[in-house]
């Protein structure tokens, strides 16, 4: 299961799946609101003696190149600092206190395992230094580029996290805070040296993917979709609803890279729902709404 933003499970069909069919634990990073939200999906997964591997990233945002972005960028560098931290240069400040609720979901089962990620494409960093120009967020149009693209690396470094057992907010907040002074220090070196600190490339295990494998699957797979769709009577209507949704997927893709410059794709359909807000955001401050005095990374703001 993932912990994800709520706007997710109002997406057409993949956020309606994840929400009634994965359970997915949906927050809105207001901590008085979540807590009791999460703490009711932990208790629904032991209820029902469920071993259930939960996915989240504590820095609670993705930053781009818009106005917003840059703004939180440089709150969390300040936030850092006044942590008596050097301000990251790789990686926001996580969000730590929902991670109080799960610390019982540990305790009483499992283990926690902090993921650094480093996107290679033709021997760049994809990930590289949070101000930099040249920095890609990799998305679903990342990954999936086509035969006409190149292919994509990801190299994962993991490590055992401290468990938050029996620890005071006060000390899940520095575990954090020092995973990820760690994972800022982890990318800086992959990004000079091209590979993380102790292993070479050619050490790490590799996880190759078949991809003619994967292409047959895929292929059958949809296959015996539409031959189950003709065998029913359904045909005409299965085709016209993937038309419809690709036709839908085309203008959001277009629509969000047209306002904001770069696709966002993460599930589909968040491209151009973002950009609209994102366009929605800098029209209200150019109306002169004041936003520069607000810290969103500061401790009285931080919801995770």
């Amino acid at each position: 299961g993932f912990v994800c933003e709520w706007l997710v499970k109002y997406l057409p069909l993949i956020g309606w799946y994840r929400n009634f069919v994965n359970q997915d634990t949906f927050v809105n990073r207001s901590f008085e609101s979540d807590k009791p939200r999460i703490e009711k999906r932990i208790d629904e997964f032991h209820n029902s003696n469920t071993d259930m591997m939960l996915f989240l990233a504590p820095e609670g945002a993705c930053v781009d190149h818009n106005d917003m972005a840059k703004k939180y960028i440089n709150d969390c560098q300040k936030f850092a600092a006044s942590q008596g931290y050097e301000p990251f240069n790789y990686v926001l400040t996580p969000r730590y206190k929902g991670l109080t609720c799960l610390a019982r979901h540990v305790a009483e089962r499992g283990e926690i395992m902090s993921i650094t990620m480093a996107f290679v494409k033709d021997g760049k960093l994809l990930d590289e230094r949070l101000h930099s120009p040249d920095r890609v967020v990799p998305d679903l149009y990342t990954l999936f580029d086509g035969w006409g693209g190149s292919p994509l690396s990801v190299y994962v470094y993991a490590r055992h996290l401290d468990n938050f057992n029996s620890k005071s907010p006060e000390e899940i907040k520095k575990i954090m805070m020092d995973d990820y002074k760690n994972k800022d220090e982890l990318l800086a070196h992959f990004h000079e040296h091209g590979h993380f600190p102790g292993v070479t490339l050619d050490q790490m295990g590799e996880f190759a993917v078949n991809h003619p494998k994967v292409h047959a699957h895929i292929l059958l797979h949809n296959l015996l979709w539409l031959a189950t769709a003709y065998a029913a009577g359904v045909l005409p209507l299965v085709l016209r609803s993937i038309t419809w949704i690709f036709a839908t997927c085309m203008v959001s893709c277009v629509t969000g890279k047209y306002l904001y410059g770069s696709t966002m794709e993460a599930i589909p359909f968040e491209t151009g729902i973002k950009a609209l807000m994102m366009w929605m955001y800098q029209r209200k401050v150019k109306k002169g709404k004041d936003v520069s005095t607000t810290n969103t990374c500061g401790d009285s703001q931080q919801a995770y």
